[in-house]
């Protein structure tokens, strides 16, 4: 619990994080702010905020995508999860 990784899919990539033993939460990595810029989020040395200072400038809480640092208003897109104690299933 409390880990993350990158996976592909969605439109950047994916941030996967683990809120809890059988509890993960999935969230596109490509910034709303001004979506057709096609800006993309990394997790910072925090460990619990992803941001893109450079495009975006936007800052989210990888524990759920809530906009923690403007301009954006738009959470992270998330997707949902499922886990079956073996498999992680990410679908919309």
């Amino acid at each position: 619990p409390g880990g993350w990784l990158y996976l592909t899919g969605g439109s950047q990539g994916l941030i996967v994080y683990r809120a809890s033993n059988n509890e993960f939460r999935a969230m596109d990595r490509h910034c709303p702010y001004q979506a057709s810029n096609i800006c993309r989020v990394n997790v910072d040395s925090s460990e619990v905020v992803a941001r893109d200072q450079s495009c975006c400038g936007s800052a989210y809480l990888i524990t759920d995508g809530s906009v923690i640092q403007g301009p954006s208003a738009l959470p992270l897109q998330r997707y949902n999860t499922s886990f079956n104690g073996t498999t992680l299933r990410i679908y919309n």
